[in-house]
């Protein structure tokens, strides 16, 4: 899986994966209006079920190799 090292200490940047769509709606809600002004995605993230869809087409799509 495509990890991106960001420190000596362990941290990674990861891509996120379905599990994670509590904590990702949490956060597009906290920002809708600032993020919603230059990316797109978070419209259509209005619930939870709504952002692990969203979180699972985007992990379909990398394990096609096709997004």
């Amino acid at each position: 899986m495509f990890a991106l090292p960001l420190t000596d200490d362990g941290a990674e940047l990861r891509p996120l994966e379905t599990w994670h769509a509590a904590e990702f709606f949490a956060h597009v809600e906290r920002g809708r209006d600032f993020i919603g002004t230059y990316i797109g995605f978070v419209d259509p993230v209005v619930s939870q079920d709504a952002a692990r869809d969203l979180l699972h087409r985007y992990a379909t799509k990398r394990a096609a190799d096709e997004g």
